[in-house]
């Protein structure tokens, strides 16, 4: 009876130490067999709602996975059928080890034709780049289309563990690179404006994003307006600047790429009969007079904000009627002291 206790024992512990060494031939009912498999959540909640919009405005992804010395192990595309799930995570087959991934999205544009960037350069971490194609030829490089909303998320250093069964990596948090301006320039009067007497554009510089997600390129060109349009009433309401009257005017939507805090692009307001502009503004110090209202600071607020509103005023002439002052998202601000119009 003793040894055979003893045997007993001794199976037993040859049964878990061979358990603990391979697994290969076991089953668990929530994780199939004992390979590793691993599994990368994908969010957007860097937006201004603060929640995960991932669901709602993302309709493909790429990921991009790297090795320790930045050469490309692994890339992989899902569309709109798989990304509807709520808690999106893409599974990826890779050995154990440390890696860094990066993540390219898209979204749905609203106008047709729209513009989309291009991912090139993917075999190397720091060649990969999202760069927006331009019409024109230099000295006269414009963007005129909506731009397909283009996402990105980084992770440095990712370490996927040697084990088994289904394995949960960091999340991948997107930034939303696109932003939409709605800008209207209204008669404060009421009193008619001709569509094509004025033009909105916004002239930048740096038509590529890299693998930092950090604008490049040395050449200047203009976001143009991809919609221009009539607003126009005949009965009185409330105005944008909370006044009641007639509203007329002319309401311009553009499409930029990613703002950053650093940077002086500038908003221009023509007047075409002259050949005049209006209105010349440094963009960045323009959308940070409202900052204040959002408990980011400005990269962030920048990152977050992905459509702005604004309505500037002006007089029979077409020339900026000051006095109105400015709203922007909604809030009436006062022209910065040195603008030139």
């Amino acid at each position: 009876m003793k040894k055979s206790i003893q045997a007993l024992f001794t199976i037993s512990a040859i049964a878990v130490s061979s358990f603990l060494s391979s697994c290969d031939s076991v089953i668990f009912d929530d994780q199939g067999d004992c390979s590793v498999h691993y599994r990368v959540p994908i969010t957007y909640t860097k937006n201004i709602l603060d929640a995960d919009a991932f669901a709602s405005q993302v309709n493909s992804v790429t990921l991009y996975v790297y090795d320790q010395q930045g050469n490309l192990v692994l890339q992989k595309t899902e569309s709109v059928e798989v990304l509807r799930d709520t808690d999106y995570s893409m599974d990826i087959d890779l050995l154990p080890g440390q890696y860094s991934m990066m993540v390219w999205g898209w979204g749905t544009p609203n106008a047709t034709p729209a513009s989309s960037f291009t991912i090139s350069d993917v075999a190397q971490l720091t060649g990969l780049s999202a760069s927006l194609p331009l019409s024109g030829s230099e000295g006269n490089f414009y963007s005129d289309q909506e731009l397909t909303p283009l996402f990105y998320g980084y992770n440095a250093t990712v370490n996927c563990p040697d084990t088994y069964g289904y394995v949960i990596l960091p999340a991948i948090d997107l930034t939303k690179d696109t932003n939409t301006f709605v800008i209207a320039l209204e008669n404060y009067e009421g009193l008619p404006i001709a569509e094509d007497a004025l033009s909105v554009s916004i002239e930048s510089q740096g038509n590529m994003l890299n693998w930092q997600n950090l604008p490049e390129g040395d050449n200047p060109f203009t976001y143009q307006s991809w919609s221009q349009s009539l607003i126009g009433s005949e009965r009185p309401e409330t105005r944008d600047d909370g006044e009641t009257g007639n509203v007329t005017g002319i309401l311009a939507e553009l499409t930029t790429s990613r703002l950053m805090a650093d940077s002086h692009p500038m908003l221009v307001v023509h007047r075409k009969w002259d050949d005049t502009d209006i209105i010349r503004l440094d963009l960045i110090e323009l959308l940070m007079l409202v900052r204040g209202h959002f408990p980011y600071d400005g990269q962030e607020y920048l990152d977050r904000v992905d459509r702005y509103t604004m309505t500037f005023f002006v007089d029979a002439d077409l020339s900026w009627y000051t006095a109105k002052g400015i709203s922007i998202l909604g809030w009436k601000v006062v022209p910065p002291q040195h603008t030139e119009f």
